[in-house]
């Protein structure tokens, strides 16, 4: 495989593109994720779209819920040896 040498003109052009499929690549596989369900299961591809999902809610419902302390609450409450305290 060929790998461009940096210190050409051309190396922010050839950058641009490799962060631009990049980004193209992880925004399809998260719009997949969103709109097809079969998607989520693939590996941490859930975890990633109910994570952007919450955070794009905003917590509108005033509920207080979120991804992220739902599971330290669940951490906390197994304690250190991962066995449920009283």
């Amino acid at each position: 495989m060929f790998y461009p040498v940096y210190d050409s003109p051309d190396a922010l052009a050839v950058v641009g593109d490799d962060l631009g499929t990049a980004l193209a690549a992880i925004a399809l596989v998260l719009i997949l994720g969103i709109y097809i369900p079969q998607v989520k299961e693939w590996g941490r591809i859930g975890t990633m779209v109910n994570r952007i999902t919450d955070f794009a809610k905003g917590g509108e419902d005033g509920d207080g819920y979120s991804y992220q302390s739902v599971q330290a609450r669940i951490a906390v409450a197994k304690g250190i040896d991962g066995e449920r305290t009283r």
